[in-house]
Formats: C-alpha cells, sequence, structure tokens
C-alpha cells in the first residue's frame, strides 16, 4: 500500500477493529440487549433505565443514572460528571467497553435537563399545567437540537476511552405523510427515539437482536426490506449472542 507524507495518516493494516468497536444494537424491548451487552469485554454500564439489577451475577460493573423528579434532574449531570472522571484515568485502569443502555431513556435524561435549564425560554422550554402540577415539554426545534448535541457529544467522548456499545430500542418507520391522528407505516424499521437515527452514521457496527422462535440471534449482516444491519467483524451473518465468542471468531479469521 501507498505511504502518503500525511499527519496522522494510518494505513488499514494496522487498525484493529476489536479494540475500537462502535456498535449500535437495535431490538424490541425485553428482547436482551443489556445481556448482549454484559457479554462484552469488561462492560462499564451506562444504566438510564433504572434497571441494573436485570445484570445481578453478570460480570460488569456500573452505575445507574435515573431522574426520579424531572423537575429537579440530577442524571444528566451525574453522568457528565463521571465521564469526565473516567477521561482522567489511565488507559490500564478503564473499562474495556462502555454501554449506554438504554439511548431512549439517555435522551430523556439529557432533555431533562436541558428543559429545566431553558425554562425561561419558550423556544426551548414550554410549561403545561395539570391542576397544581406543571410539566416541562419540549417547545420546538432548538429543544431537540440541544438534546441531539449533548447525546452525540457524551457518545463521542466514549468513544475516545475504549469500546462503545449503545442499544437502542426499535421502532416502525412511518411515512412522511404520517400524523399522530393517522400514522402510516412504510413496513421498515427505525430506532427510537426516531430522531436519534441521525446518530446511526456514527457506528461501524450495526446489529439487530431477536428472538426467533424463543432463541435469540444477532443478525450482523441482515440486508432486506426492513433493516439493514452490518458489522465491521469478520463473522457470520446470524450469531449466538456472545459478544467475546464474535470478538474471537473475528480474530481467528484475520490469521
Amino acid at each position: 500500500m501507498s505511504s502518503y507524507a500525511i499527519q496522522g495518516a494510518i494505513q488499514g493494516s494496522e487498525l484493529k477493529v476489536s479494540e475500537n468497536m462502535r456498535v449500535a444494537v437495535v431490538g424490541p424491548p425485553g428482547v436482551g440487549k443489556s445481556w448482549l451487552a454484559a457479554t462484552a469485554d469488561k462492560p462499564w454500564i451506562n444504566d438510564f433505565d433504572g434497571r441494573l439489577n436485570s445484570l445481578a451475577g453478570k460480570p460488569i460493573s456500573g452505575k445507574t443514572y435515573f431522574d426520579k423528579d424531572f423537575m429537579q434532574p440530577t442524571a444528566w449531570v451525574e453522568f457528565e460528571n463521571d465521564l469526565a472522571a473516567f477521561e482522567r484515568m489511565s488507559k490500564e485502569s478503564l473499562p474495556k467497553t462502555f454501554v449506554c443502555d438504554s439511548m431512549q431513556m439517555m435522551c430523556q435524561a439529557a432533555m431533562n435537563q436541558i428543559l429545566v435549564l431553558g425554562a425561561n425560554d419558550k423556544k426551548i422550554c414550554r410549561k403545561i399545567s395539570a391542576g397544581q402540577k406543571i410539566y416541562y415539554v419540549a417547545g420546538g426545534y432548538d429543544a431537540w437540537e440541544a438534546e441531539f448535541q449533548a447525546v452525540k457529544g457524551a457518545i463521542s467522548r466514549l468513544f475516545s476511552l475504549g469500546n462503545v456499545i449503545c442499544n437502542f430500542h426499535e421502532a416502525p418507520e412511518e411515512s412522511p405523510g404520517s400524523t399522530q391522528e393517522n400514522p402510516i407505516y412504510t413496513g421498515k424499521l427505525t430506532v427510537f427515539p426516531v430522531r436519534m437515527r441521525k446518530l446511526l452514521p456514527l457506528f461501524n457496527d450495526k446489529w439487530i437482536l431477536s428472538a426467533d422462535n424463543g432463541n435469540r440471534v444477532v443478525y450482523t449482516d441482515l440486508k432486506d426490506y426492513k433493516f439493514n444491519s452490518a458489522s465491521t467483524l469478520l463473522v457470520d451473518s446470524i450469531e449466538v449472542p456472545d459478544i467475546q465468542a464474535m470478538f474471537k471468531k473475528h480474530l481467528s479469521r484475520l490469521k
């Protein structure tokens, strides 16, 4: 291969896929995305669902970030503080894999913080009164864009620390003419929240986790009308949900 006189240039032969994985796992709620992530190498679980105890006994570490009171959110600030703490650690002391579980609730944590900070800006926050209770909801595009940038920024920082797995719930894709009163679906699948599909190009691997006849399988190379999965690993198109075993297969096929 040619070597170009460009500072920072890298040859493909120097890249090691298994040391810098960026994986988006897509599947319905309850299919086992958290369990799949727990099979990765030394995973740290950023638990935004409040369900870390579902991984009891698994070889994982992690922390729950969950807002009990959306009017006094703490989850996103605590998560960012811990992320900064990881960035100050030596590479040897870091987890090998960082998991965001789930992306839906990670986005909710970011939005809770944005709405409180922007409570007096109508472009960001609308206040809805229901009796004596006040609810904050996104005021428009500015709020959604701030949420996207916050989540994207956090994931980009995680990419620099190690392997990253982000668990997305799946959702039916709606056609352009679809409305809340009259939803029209294309028959394809996308991620939920749908606005976060803009994050998918950041990931090298996009896997579908499914339970076919009660057996969990990972589709690493599924090309159909519903969803296109893909993987940089040299693995089979359908795999048993065991990430470390998939890495071993990849490394054996590199030889």
